[in-house]
Order: structure tokens, then sequence, then C-alpha cells
């Protein structure tokens, strides 16, 4: 149940939920599953979600690093027989073991892309993409949440924005910096950063740089963030890319998540495949239902 003592919040949170449901189903989104606004007036809006049992992914990392397994120098051979953290899961008993290696960090990279990838497909930018918004559940998996900032675009592929939310600044790219344009680039930008927050195991990002008028000063001459020290050449590439000056040169999340699953055993591709194929079923099936709806 939330409440709110303004028409401005009362605004943003309808905005919200009108984001969640126009995204539709996906594995790898926080999902709606409904809502009670009939006491809207009365300032009380309930909104039921997925419930997602073992908080964000950035505070897992802080939590547990001292368990954390590094096998970054490895080769990809190697990292395909170490046990990930869904290996240590017993279903039956809902238990969760904390021990995790960077072969999780690989799958949180995979599924984060796959779900930004089909948030693309909706036309929809997220806006605050950080580890903090991504949080973990059975099965290793991750959803994306937190939809404050998340808005549909359609002309332009990008929205400008005009009010007054609080902007997080460290995760934001060079054309939001300066000319405040949200788009799938600019999330693709905040993605890398987030890939930096996992192969640090949540260090805040820019360490020990102030966040001052010469921050964007700094991006735009070309400084980037050093490789952070359970990152491999390759991954570390991979946040390079997602942070090009000109957006038309950084990846897109479909072509992330190709490459962040090549890193992943094809037992762990079909997993995720097959835990997917529940939402599609029901996307399937709200298509059709609008569909009827509108031949009636």
């Amino acid at each position: 149940m939330m409440r709110y003592n303004d028409d401005t919040v009362k605004k943003a949170m309808l905005a919200e939920l009108k984001i969640i449901i126009l995204i539709g189903q996906h594995l790898n989104i926080v999902n709606f599953l409904g809502a009670v606004d009939e006491k809207v007036r009365n300032h009380e809006l309930m909104i039921v979600l997925e419930y997602c049992p073992y908080g964000n992914i950035r505070d897992f990392m802080h939590n547990y690093k001292l368990k954390f397994v590094d096998c970054s120098s490895q080769s990809l051979e190697a990292w395909r027989t170490d046990s990930t953290i869904s290996d240590e899961m017993t279903s039956e008993e809902g238990l969760f073991r904390t021990r995790f290696n960077t072969k999780d960090l690989i799958c949180w990279s995979k599924q984060i892309a796959d779900g930004m990838a089909f948030l693309k497909s909706k036309n929809v930018c997220h806006g605050d993409l950080a580890a903090r918004n991504v949080l973990l559940c059975e099965k290793n998996v991750v959803k994306i949440s937190d939809f404050g900032l998340a808005r549909a675009y359609n002309y332009g592929g990008f929205y400008k924005k005009t009010g007054k939310d609080r902007l997080p600044y460290k995760w934001l790219a060079l054309e939001s910096l300066s000319l405040q344009i949200f788009n799938i680039a600019t999330d693709v930008w905040s993605y890398g950063v987030l890939l930096w927050e996992l192969f640090s195991l949540g260090i805040a990002p820019y360490p020990g740089i102030p966040l001052d008028d010469s921050f964007y000063t700094l991006l735009l001459e070309g400084y980037r963030m050093e490789k952070p020290r359970y990152a491999n050449g390759k991954t570390y590439d991979i946040m390079c890319m997602c942070w090009k000056a000109d957006p038309k040169l950084r990846p897109s999340f479909a072509n992330l998540a190709e490459m962040f699953n090549a890193m992943i055993p094809s037992d762990l591709q079909d997993h995720y495949a097959t835990l997917n194929d529940s939402y599609n079923d029901e996307n399937n099936h709200c298509l059709n239902d609008n569909n009827q709806c509108e031949n009636v």
C-alpha cells in the first residue's frame, strides 16, 4: 500500500504504473500483477508486483563479498565447470546460499541485457539503470525494477527531460548530462556503469572523483573508469563499448545479451530461456485477448 500527500506524487505514481502495465511480462523485469485504485482519491494506491526475496544485487554483493570466488583470470572453459548461486540453491526448502563467483556476474549481466532488450522492443527507456535497481530472485534470476524515471518514446526515438526529478548523474550518458536527452542509447551507457558496479562487487562508480561542474568535462575529454578488479579484458571491452561518446557506436542490448550469453554454458542458456517461456505465453495470451476485443 502506497500513501501520498500531494498531486505531484500521485501523478508520478500513476505514470509509473502506466509504464509497468505497458511493458508486459518478462523474466528479467519485476512484473506487474495487479493494482487497487479505488481509494486513489483518499491518497492510497495498492500496486502488486512480483516478490524478489533477496533484495538488490548491489546490497547482496556488499553483504556477501567475502564469499565471492574470483575466477576472472580463468579460461571460459574453466568457468563452465564452476558452480553458480543457482547450483547451490535448494528450491524445495527455499534455501539460498551466499557464495557467488564470476560466472554469476556474467549470468546477471546477460539477464539484465535481455530485460533491457525487451524494454527496447516496447519503446521504453528505463532512465535509472543501476545495480540498486536490479533485484535477485530464486534460481539466480535477476529482475530490473524501479520505473519511476522510465518513459515511453515514439517520434525521434528519445524523450527530453523537463521535470524536476532527481537524476543519477554518475550513471548518465554525455548527452543526458548536457542536453537532458534520454533513450535506449543512454540506457546502454548506464548499463556499462552497472557492469562496472558488478565487476567491482558494488563499489560506487567513479571512486574519488567529485560530482561537480568538472565531471561532465572530464567525460567529454575522454576519461573512462579503469577496469574493475574482477573483470577480464573482454568484459571491460564491453563496458568501453557502452561508453562511446557517439550514441550510434554503442552496441544494442540484443548484441550485449549475445556477448554475455556466449560466455555461459549451453545448459544455463537453456535454463534462462525455459524460465522465460511462461512470460512469453502470458504476453501472447494478453495480445490474443486484445485482438479479440478489437474484432468485436
